[in-house]
C-alpha cells in the first residue's frame, strides 16, 4: 500500500468558485503508481474513463462540501 497526495480543484458553478484543496490516500501500489507517473493521463482519475475511481471519490468530496464538481491537479508521495 502507498500513500500519495491529490491536489484537486472543486469548483461552484452558481458564483464562479474555485477552491484547491489536497487529500492524502492509501491505496493498492500499482494504482498509486499509475498516477504519480500518469497524472492527469491516468485512467483512475480521467473524467471519461471507464477506471475512474480516483475521479468519483473527488467529486463526492467536493459534492458533500457544497460544490458541484472537482478536477483533478497533480499527486505527489505523501509523507508517512
Amino acid at each position: 500500500m502507498t500513500k500519495i497526495c491529490i491536489y484537486y480543484h472543486m469548483t461552484k458553478r452558481s458564483n464562479d468558485k474555485t477552491t484547491e484543496t489536497c487529500i492524502d490516500l492509501t491505496m493498492l501500489d500499482e494504482i498509486a503508481d499509475d498516477i504519480l507517473d500518469k497524472q492527469g493521463d491516468s485512467e483512475m482519475v480521467c473524467k471519461h474513463s471507464g477506471y475512474r475511481n480516483v475521479y468519483d471519490v473527488l467529486h463526492n468530496l467536493a459534492r458533500i462540501q457544497g460544490y458541484d464538481d472537482a478536477e483533478f491537479r497533480t499527486a505527489t508521495a505523501a509523507d508517512n
